[in-house]
């Protein structure tokens, strides 16, 4: 292990410079890792997936490249609105130079008038970190002053006081509030693409590790014949990595003589069929601990996943509940319904009800806790007083709540 860390000591500074021998080094990682995790000893395979937690580590914080672009909108100072390219320094073959300061920039036309070129003045308006005086990391979207950017005498709009290290290192999307000249609301952000050269969108270390994952059927060897809770719980950060990567990436088109060809993106991702294959795990009542823990991975891994998935997975547990003659299958759903209502507790949701979940798998979520609570048994559940709760607290979350109530009311009738 210590011979492995010092190896990649070795490599990760020599990155930029070297970046096939480096990719190659983590090649040799995954190849490792797989070896580990497919072996017959319990502590080599537990080896194996704390290397997997450093290869996603690796891929996510110390090699991802930045977003090509923002999309800023929804502030009140309309001209900061719009789409803020890349700025900063790169190699010659494409890639951003290593520790350079990173910043954005949109030009926005002052006037309609043209000058006497027929060009219309535009002013350049830009994201950018700042380091204050406490060391903190700032971010700004301001007017830059032409001389003396990053002072003063620019003209702020709107910024973002970074509390966290993720925050430091790229535009926060959330979080900004409005000072200087700015005019409220503050913006959202959206990030846009990876600043890599042309072709190699797909092939970051992120991509290479989900490839690697969903090509040896990793999810598979977690969740199937030989499963296990210690391995169940350490594979959490790597399905929670693939639900991620379904949403990454924006679809690339190449324009060449023979039309329009799409590059598929998204392709190396958790599917439909991982999340299938988690919940009949917990259906098969093979082992209580190792439901617990599905029940744990699947709550931990909701919130990162699309609304498709996300969807698909409360509607299969959902119609367990009337699969044939599997109606027993009452006491599964409801402990995986116990486990997450309690991470969607109301200490964590305050009054906006399942913030981390979009809207949309919100209604089906609540769909699938009425179908409990509405069961024929569900009053031998020792969970139902929870689930009740955390129903009727979604039902008063507004604007939601009331076509939720009325929709529920009209069901009872």
């Amino acid at each position: 292990n210590n011979l492995r860390y010092e190896l990649q000591s070795v490599f990760d500074p020599l990155f930029e410079n070297r970046r096939e021998e480096t990719f190659l080094y983590y090649e040799f990682n995954r190849d490792f890792a797989l070896k580990l995790i497919t072996s017959q000893s319990l502590p080599l395979k537990l080896y194996g997936w704390d290397t997997i937690a450093d290869l996603i580590e690796a891929a996510q914080e110390v090699y991802r490249p930045p977003p090509k672009n923002y999309i800023v909108s929804g502030a009140g100072t309309g001209f900061v609105n719009g789409v803020y390219d890349f700025a900063a320094d790169l190699t010659s073959d494409g890639y951003v130079v290593p520790r350079s300061e990173i910043r954005y920039e949109c030009s926005v036309p002052v006037t309609t008038k043209k000058d006497a070129d027929g060009k219309v003045k535009k002013k350049k308006i830009t994201l950018f970190r700042c380091t204050m005086r406490s060391q903190q990391k700032w971010w700004f979207l301001s007017e830059a002053d032409e001389h003396q950017p990053g002072t003063d005498k620019d003209i702020d709009f709107y910024q973002h006081k970074s509390t966290k290290k993720d925050e430091e290192d790229e535009p926060p999307t959330n979080g900004w509030t409005t000072c200087g000249d700015g005019i409220d609301p503050p913006p959202t952000l959206e990030a846009k693409g990876v600043m890599v050269p042309d072709g190699e969108e797909y092939n970051t270390m992120e991509h290479q590790l989900a490839k690697w994952a969903i090509s040896n059927e990793i999810v598979e060897l977690v969740l199937g014949n030989s499963i296990h809770r210690e391995i169940v719980a350490r594979s959490q950060p790597l399905i929670k990595f693939l639900a991620s990567m379904c949403t990454k990436d924006d679809p690339i088109v190449d324009m060449s003589e023979s039309g329009v060809v799409a590059l598929g993106p998204n392709t190396y991702c958790l599917k439909e069929s991982h999340l299938t294959l988690a919940w009949n795990t917990c259906k098969s009542k093979l082992d209580p601990a190792v439901s617990a823990e599905v029940y744990q991975l699947l709550t931990f891994i909701l919130p990162e996943l699309s609304n498709s998935l996300a969807i698909h997975l409360l509607t299969t547990v959902q119609q367990s509940l009337s699969d044939g003659n599997e109606s027993n299958n009452l006491f599964e759903v409801a402990e995986f319904c116990s486990i997450l209502a309690g991470s969607n507790s109301e200490a964590d949701i305050g009054s906006n009800g399942s913030t981390r979940l979009h809207d949309e798998v919100r209604v089906v979520l609540l769909k699938l806790f009425w179908a409990v609570l509405t069961h024929p048994e569900a009053h031998t559940l020792k969970c139902y007083r929870i689930l009740k709760s955390y129903v009727t607290h979604e039902l008063r979350v507004e604007p939601m709540g009331t076509k939720q109530r009325e929709s529920f009311l009209n069901f009872c009738k």
